[in-house]
């Protein structure tokens, strides 16, 4: 099947990485479609708590108004939960992505809006370098400068996002920040993936929330009247498959890109640039990571400098200097670092196994949302023990907050730490090492407590293989016991005993 070529300006546009991309319904599998899910909550409904529950006969009602009416009849934050046990978590997701849902979250858009109910775009950030910075329903700013991923539905599992066209109304009026950052982007390019041109949302979206901006919209199919009455309005249509419309919009805007540090290839050659400003930084006492956070801030102001000039960076060392300025609680100084070391990488800067690693620990002391992604990249090129046992335990604290976040919906959790254990269960004989010194030995503890704690969790889950994690349990937590006896370990120990 020939498909329409897309315009041209819209690709030059996108291709300078200010734009917007809206994931709808197409972006994902049918079933986990607002829709989809709205009809299975009908019939699982009279088997909720309240069993003379009836929402069968909605049929023929709005999107709007199913939700409007199942919202009264259950309670809103019953009909989150009713509708997070209809959905698959994050980790379960990771298998069902496709190559084009990844290479779409990694086009140069400055924001990424996705209006759906399941996790899938989070899901795909794992197989991305650079993923774009996920926002919470419950953050309240912007982050540090770079891609975000914007999800106005929330985390169904976790918060209460906007799913009535009353709630969508108000989470504008309270994203006042968020919903500017948006509008900005929409201007500099906007994207519609996988909406059809009667969908609700897609309406909400581009009047309300984004004020009509131009823009196109790739759809799997649009007969001629809507195409004509949308195009009226500033949307045009391009139907198609939309994996074949995916890869379309990919290549293009590939094609479209601009070569990185331009000025500097003209002078030198990059790599031959880079590795001479590489060579003299190492002598400049200036570029010294030092001990403390002025030294720290005189490295990075020095980094800055070569990145007003349009000069090519060095990873290895802005990645150091992150880690070391997190670990110093100069948590601006950190993010500057990181974001410095993604413009490196973008440009064409190679990243090797240990930039990876201290990128992935800065993220990781910073709590930002792109750690356990960073984390994940790291551990995939990383094979000394020592640096994997570090990594895996900041790897394994995420992984414990997200399954504690889910235990109200116990499918949920068992779901993530069975997914966890399956990637990284190889490595549990890790935690035997001898530490040779006191970083190494905190490491081990770390890493031996949160494993421990995971496998606590997953026997009061697991119900036939409960018995088996308790042992793993035990023996992870005593030996977390003997490398550092803290309140916490003893705690944990005392809760596999079943004392209080």
């Amino acid at each position: 099947m020939s498909l329409t070529p897309l315009p041209q300006a819209t690709l030059d546009q996108l291709a300078h990485g200010e734009g917007l991309l809206v994931l709808g319904p197409g972006f994902g599998p049918p079933e986990l479609s607002l829709d989809a899910l709205l009809a299975r909550l009908a019939e699982v409904a009279p088997q909720l708590e309240d069993a003379a529950l009836d929402l069968s006969g909605l049929e023929g009602l709005s999107r709007a108004e199913r939700l409007e009416i199942s919202a009264q009849a259950l309670g809103r934050a019953r009909l989150s939960a009713a509708l997070a046990a209809l959905l698959p978590t994050e980790a379960a997701l990771r298998a069902r992505l496709e190559p084009h849902h990844a290479a779409l979250l990694g086009l140069p858009f400055s924001v990424i809006l996705d209006v759906n109910l399941h996790a899938l775009a989070r899901a795909a950030l794992y197989a991305l370098p650079w993923p774009p910075r996920p926002i919470s329903e419950v953050e309240s700013g912007l982050g540090p400068p770079g891609p975000r991923l914007v999800r106005p539905r929330g985390d169904l599992f976790t918060e209460i996002g906007a799913l009535t066209r009353r709630e969508e109304s108000a989470w504008v009026a309270d994203h006042a920040a968020l919903v500017a950052t948006l509008r900005r982007a929409a201007l500099r390019g906007c994207v519609f993936y996988g909406f059809e041109p009667r969908d609700p949302a897609l309406r909400w979206i581009y009047e309300e929330l984004l004020e009509a901006p131009a823009g196109i919209v790739l759809a799997a199919r649009c007969e001629g009247l809507w195409r004509a009455s949308w195009a009226t309005r500033g949307l045009r249509f391009f139907s198609g498959p939309l994996d074949a419309l995916a890869a379309q919009l990919i290549e293009g805007v590939a094609q479209h890109r601009p070569p990185p540090d331009l000025i500097a290839r003209l002078a030198l050659g990059a790599d031959a640039l880079r590795d001479e400003v590489a060579a003299a930084l190492a002598t400049l006492p200036e570029a010294q990571l030092g001990q403390s956070a002025e030294q720290a801030r005189r490295a990075l102001s020095l980094y800055l400098g070569l990145a007003r000039r349009r000069l090519p960076l060095p990873t290895a060392p802005l990645a150091a200097l992150a880690a070391r300025c997190a670990r110093l609680g100069a948590r601006r100084e950190a993010e500057a670092a990181v974001g410095l070391a993604r413009q490196a990488a973008l440009a064409g800067a190679p990243m090797d196994a240990e930039a990876e690693a201290a990128l992935a620990e800065a993220l990781a002391r910073l709590d930002d949302p792109r750690a356990p992604y960073a984390l994940e990249r790291a551990l995939a090129q990383v094979t000394a023990p020592a640096a994997r046992v570090e990594l895996l335990a900041w790897r394994a604290k995420g992984a414990l907050a997200r399954a504690e976040a889910l235990a109200a919906h116990p499918h949920a959790a068992m779901e993530h730490v069975a997914d966890f254990l399956a990637r990284f269960g190889a490595d549990l004989p890790l935690g035997a090492q001898t530490p040779d010194e006191d970083e190494a030995r905190r490491s081990l503890y770390y890493f031996n407590l949160r494993f421990g704690a995971l496998m606590a969790l997953a026997a009061r889950l697991a119900a036939r293989r409960g018995a088996v994690y308790l042992r793993q349990a035990r023996r992870l937590l005593e030996r977390a016991a003997r490398l550092r006896e803290t309140p916490q370990v003893k705690a944990a120990l005392a809760a596999l005993d079943g004392e209080p």
